[in-house]
């Protein structure tokens, strides 16, 4: 699919950079974004020996409701606030223990409620660079995970999350905006059960790469 929107958005991209900027009014926007993540090796800590879990790429989906602060507030600067709600799953791949590495089934999923702030540095072009940071709670959830095919863990619970992010816009209208961003989210060492009942200490931490679209109104 992404492929598929490759063309067309370079199509579209290379039509606009030459156009005049396009400022922001200040007002209320809703967003919608979608990509691929990438998850950091996952060390868990119990009351037994620690293991590692690897995951394969992932994908990510989510929405946003914010105001833009437009060009009236210099004392507070350019930029955007904004309540987020993402939604991103990636794949086991691998289980890593002291005795060796194995196979691993199942999928580790994050739901996350964010705020987030948004600096932007606008310019006279259709280009807005920006940065960010957010902070929140997150869902992790641990879904029917198997090591060699015998059951590992199957668990959520609800942690303290952050992320930073960057980026750039391109202005299609001044109330129309696409977004090319990227993410480094962390949630804050949910806590699981394995099979047998123990509790384990985990990770969960991840590279977000993303296209959106915001419209104002």
């Amino acid at each position: 699919m992404i492929r598929r929107l490759a063309l067309p958005l370079g199509v579209l991209c290379l039509t606009l950079f030459a156009a005049p900027a396009l400022a922001g009014e200040e007002g209320p926007y809703i967003g919608a974004h979608f990509g691929a993540l990438l998850l950091d090796e996952a060390e868990n800590t119990g009351r037994g020996d620690s293991f590692h879990l690897d995951f394969d790429p992932g994908t990510l989906y989510g929405g946003a409701f914010g105001y833009d602060l437009g060009e009236n507030h210099p004392r507070i600067g350019r930029g955007r606030v904004e309540l987020e709600v993402s939604s991103g799953q990636s794949d086991l791949k691998e289980a890593h223990f002291l005795d060796g590495k194995v196979d691993a089934e199942g999928d580790i999923s994050a739901l996350s409620f964010m705020l987030n702030t948004v600096g932007e540095s606008r310019n006279d072009s259709a280009w807005t660079p920006f940065i960010g940071f957010g902070f929140g709670y997150a869902l992790v959830s641990l879904n029917n995970a198997r090591a060699s095919g015998q059951p590992l863990a199957d668990d959520e619970d609800g942690v303290f999350a952050w992320q930073a992010l960057a980026g750039i816009s391109l202005a299609m209208h001044r109330l129309v905006n696409l977004d090319f961003a990227y993410r480094y989210f962390s949630a804050v060492e949910p806590e699981l059960k394995d099979a047998t009942g123990e509790t384990f200490e985990s990770e969960y931490s991840s590279h977000r790469l993303s296209l959106g679209l915001r419209v104002g109104f």
